[in-house]
């Protein structure tokens, strides 16, 4: 296992719909963050998949993000069950061995995740010295965003469910219900928190 010399690791979790990549775009423009997702190796190997022959990686790739762009909900368990597939017959680490390899390879000062859903994932986060932000909400508020009872009960938004992080006695994770509060009110939340607890490596 490697681990690359960067200063900051922080994890977001929360089911889809949960404000996670919003949350991370804003931490990124205000930290200077990368952003990494566990979900972009699988678009990269179901992609070069699907456009096979004479695409090149790159031309793959693209093409891939733009008919993912039009056919978002219809391709949505093509990935889910290509990533599955990887997990179950490979290795449960078999994703995030290959985004931390990314990382390695990058080796950028400050990461955040914005898609951490499974244990394996958030641990390795941990044991990288990172933090964890969770985000919840109830179905009611998911399924008003945009989300609905079939991709909610997908084993990739129930892993972490019940995982619990012990907030209160751990400087290093954080909860926030998301349920009534606005895009600034959850970021106040996160900031304060980067600001008690992880002041020193974000200067």
């Amino acid at each position: 296992m490697r681990f690359p010399q960067i200063m900051l690791v922080i994890g977001i979790v929360g089911r889809t719909k949960s404000g996670k990549t919003t949350l991370a775009n804003r931490m990124d423009y205000v930290y200077d963050t990368k952003v990494f997702s566990h979900a972009t190796p699988v678009r990269v190997e179901v992609g070069r998949a699907w456009f096979k022959g004479n695409n090149s990686g790159k031309v793959a790739d693209t093409k891939w993000s733009l008919l993912e762009m039009e056919n978002k909900e219809i391709l949505r368990p093509v990935l889910r069950s290509w990533a599955e597939a990887r997990r179950q017959i490979i290795s449960s680490d078999y994703w995030v061995e290959k985004v931390w390899d990314d990382i390695y390879d990058e080796n950028p000062k400050r990461v955040v995740f914005d898609d951490v859903r499974y244990p394996n994932e958030l641990l390795r986060i941990l044991d990288n010295g990172g933090y964890i932000v969770r985000l919840v909400a109830s179905d009611e508020t998911l399924i008003e965003r945009g989300s609905n009872e079939l991709s909610l009960a997908h084993a990739s938004e129930t892993s972490l469910i019940q995982a619990t992080l012990h907030e209160a006695t751990n400087p290093k994770c954080i909860t926030i219900n998301v349920d009534g509060k606005t895009e600034n009110e959850v970021w106040g939340a996160v900031r304060d928190f980067i600001a008690n607890a992880v002041v020193e490596e974000c200067s």
